[in-house]
């Protein structure tokens, strides 16, 4: 993988080994304390672990005062898969303010020590891996390709990186990891500061405590040390903020308070006219408004939809947002930068906003860490109106319509108010269920067997969903469109045809786009293969099936993520044939358990059955002693996601209609054939006698009861779960996961306030 990066990337460079302009070699820096990796003792584990590596030694050593990180590495590899995929160094740095030293590397063959620097191929890339999210961070990769490499070598490799962000105003930061993906024989972390330096530490998932060491002159010592670290795989499908490895963060910043004034240090720019265009788009907007409200939602619009997104994250500008006019002028800009120009126009027109400190990731979870610009990676406005109600903006969203008050916010849990004056993080606005709802009704018009039948669809979605749905239709090619919606009929009617293009009507006052689409369906009616003159048709609630999530192992011990929040509703009329006598038992069905809520109703009357399902989610996961709790919901809500329409013709036109799930009728079906002493073989025609003389004497209707019951065995309802369309409809929810990473915890300057 990372060769086919490097082949697609221009920027590669290749360096020789010794000095360069990216990078010097010298030897390891006086202040380091030396730690050998033991390569005699036996590894911590009978087989070979699943990552094929494994560490010998993680040794981090850090510098408040100098602001230099050591790096010292030994990596066994077990196999040739690890060698293939962990046998190449790795580097990462951003060289706007970051210098790079290499010490040495050396290749350890059972008593051989081979100095490889010399003979190894050394490229820098850039790699940008964020640049798909519109961002470009600056940072370049130093990959070290190695030769030679086989199983059982020890790969022992040590670097320095030196300087810290501007932005950071001379505060030390750093997170500490103490547990990994794979195993580790010896954990060493040494922090060297000055006495006189205050710096808190908070512990995540660990007790392991720091010893104190007394050094010379005015420095001290904090040290971690650790043997025999077993690795911590990461179950699939966990949700964004869970984090369970063990680590230490290290962080100068006192409390919030002081987090946020130097915050507001990064918002606050110099006095500067506005630039004449963004005066003329201010003017624009106070003729066109009148009400503060409407200005402010004119404001965000322009933000959100005419200046693209787009972050240039090197070094300060990880942290510092660009100015107003700068952002203005050239039409790009990340959260940041998008907020304080968002804010800036607000101010021209009068209207009071703060910029607030969010995790994407960590949502609120934040409160637990250690007061530090790490905790955050997003930013967004807090708008107060003249007539006192705060307003909430994302200026990175785009495709929104509606209110200022309508607009879609998502659940962040905790954040933090750009300002001197604030103490404390606050607690954010939940997300509101309501806040949008995708509304699903299907109209099939059903002719007999071997008639044509149509459908015809009409999807509404609002809020959020409006707001995807309608980038959607901007970035997808019209024939791809075109095609996804056929393709989610076509896999339950395969000879389904478009009568039409879909249909879309946006109704962005209110929020609310509409898309109509009708489709003639040839052959609805399937012969159950007996011959005996069955035929039926199933209806799926496919927008359900297709977004609930079942987890396979219910045995987890970390939380199941659910898509939150999620509602809809899914109506299925069906007009069947007049000239046919039908009869059908109404139902009511609710369930409301384990995060999710699912309710179906069903209704005859005159010739039109009615289906109706609504889903919601009501959290963000499921916990660990939940799952297998969940998953039996989530199995009695697929049960319920289909309904099956059953039409049976003797030769002498005796006409059986009916419909129902299936599951109570098999069961009883065969409970009654067992009682009678009925062998399986004779079930179905015992049922088409029974039925025709009962049609005889009491009518078709309750003729169809007895025949359905009688026929017991008759599979009605195909195995759940069942995906009848492509993964590209945008009902379509792939399911999530996460594998385990190499470097699970974030580094010093992860983190910053740039995800959109």
């Amino acid at each position: 993988m990372l060769l086919a990066g490097l082949c697609l990337c221009p920027a590669a460079e290749t360096a020789k080994a010794g000095p360069s302009s990216r990078y010097e070699v010298a030897p390891v820096p006086e202040w380091v304390v030396p730690v050998e990796a033991d390569l005699k003792k036996p590894a911590p584990f009978e087989k070979n672990v699943n990552s094929g590596f494994y560490f010998r030694l993680v040794d981090l050593q850090s510098h408040a005062e100098k602001e230099q990180f050591f790096h010292h590495y030994a990596d066994e590899f077990l196999n040739t898969a690890g060698i293939s995929d962990y046998g190449d160094i790795e580097i990462e740095y951003d060289p706007a303010f970051e210098t790079l030293t290499l010490h040495h590397v050396t290749l350890c063959r059972g008593d051989e020590r081979i100095d490889v620097l010399d003979e190894a191929n050394i490229r820098f890339v850039n790699l940008e891996e964020d640049w798909p999210s519109g961002m470009v961070n600056g940072h370049v990769t130093l990959f070290v390709f190695l030769k030679d490499l086989r199983v059982g070598d020890v790969v022992d490799y040590a670097y320095t990186i030196s300087g810290s962000n501007p932005c950071y105003a001379g505060k030390f930061l750093d997170s500490v990891p103490l547990q990994w993906a794979t195993t580790v024989r010896q954990s060493y972390y040494r922090l060297v500061k000055s006495r006189s330096r205050r710096v808190y530490v908070k512990s995540h998932h660990t007790e392991i405590e720091p010893q104190v060491e007394t050094l010379e002159g005015h420095l001290e010592a904090l040290v971690y040390r650790q043997t025999d670290v077993e690795p911590l795989i990461l179950e699939n499908n966990i949700p964004e903020w869970y984090q369970p490895h063990a680590w230490v963060q290290l962080s100068e910043f006192e409390d919030w308070n002081e987090l946020a004034q130097w915050a507001a240090t990064l918002y606050d720019f110099p006095s500067e006219a506005p630039d004449p265009g963004l005066r003329q788009l201010v003017e624009q907007i106070r003729q066109a408004h009148a009400n503060p409200e409407d200005r402010a939602l004119a404001a965000l619009a322009f933000v959100q939809n005419d200046v693209r997104y787009l972050g240039l994250e090197e070094g300060p500008g990880a942290y510092r947002p660009s100015p107003p006019n700068e952002t203005f002028r050239r039409r790009f800009g990340d959260c940041k930068d998008k907020v304080a120009l968002l804010q800036a126009l607000l101010a021209e027109l009068e209207i009071d906003s703060q910029p607030v400190l969010l995790s994407m990731s960590g949502r609120g979870r934040v409160a637990e860490w250690h007061p530090s610009p790490f905790a955050f990676d997003h930013v967004i406005l807090r708008i107060s109106l003249p007539d006192g109600e705060t307003v909430w903006a994302d200026p990175t969203q785009t495709h929104q319509e509606g209110t200022l008050k309508q607009r879609f916010f998502d659940d962040y849990g905790k954040g933090l108010v750009v300002d001197a004056k604030t103490e404390d993080l606050i607690d954010m606005p939940e997300c509101a269920t309501g806040s949008g709802r995708v509304k699903l009704v299907e109209d099939f018009y059903v002719g007999d067997v071997g008639e044509s039948s149509r459908v015809e669809a009409s999807t509404q979605y609002s809020g959020q969903y409006a707001d995807s749905f309608r980038y959607y239709l901007e970035s997808t090619e019209v024939d791809l469109i075109r095609q996804n919606h056929l393709d989610y009929y076509q896999e339950n009617f395969p000879q389904a045809r478009a009568v039409s293009d879909p249909g879309v009507t946006d109704r962005r006052k209110n929020n609310r786009l509409t898309v109509d689409e009708e489709y003639e369906l040839d052959q609805i009616w399937t012969a159950d293969g007996s011959g005996d003159g069955y035929h039926y048709i199933y209806f799926y609630f496919d927008s359900v099936r297709n977004r609930i999530r079942q987890p396979v192992n219910v045995r987890r011990t970390m939380p199941y993520a659910l898509e939150f929040p999620q509602s809809l509703i899914h109506t299925i009329r069906v007009h069947l044939p007049s000239e046919l006598d039908w009869d059908f038992d109404d139902e009511d069905v609710s369930i409301e358990e384990n995060g999710l809520r699912y309710t179906r109703k069903v209704h005859y009357a005159d010739h039109l059955l009615t289906l109706v399902a609504t889903y919601e989610t009501l959290q963000d996961h499921i916990a660990p002693e939940n799952t297998a709790a969940y998953r039996k919901t989530v199995e009695r809500i697929l049960e319920l996601t289909s309904y099956s329409v059953w039409r049976y013709r003797a030769e002498d036109d005796l006409t059986l209609t009916g419909g129902g799930d299936g599951a109570a009728g098999s069961e009883l079906g065969s409970m009654l054939a067992t009682g009678l002493g009925i062998q399986e073989d004779m079930i179905r025609p015992l049922a088409i006698g029974v039925a025709m003389l009962l049609a005889f004497v009491m009518g078709g209707a309750t003729a169809w009861a007895v025949a359905a019951t009688l026929r017991g065995g008759r599979e009605r309802n195909p195995a759940v779960p069942v995906s009848p369309f492509g993964s590209a409809h945008p009902f379509s929810s792939e399911p999530s996961s996460a594998g385990p990473p190499r470097a699970p915890m974030p580094q010093r300057d992860s983190a910053p306030p740039d995800h959109a």
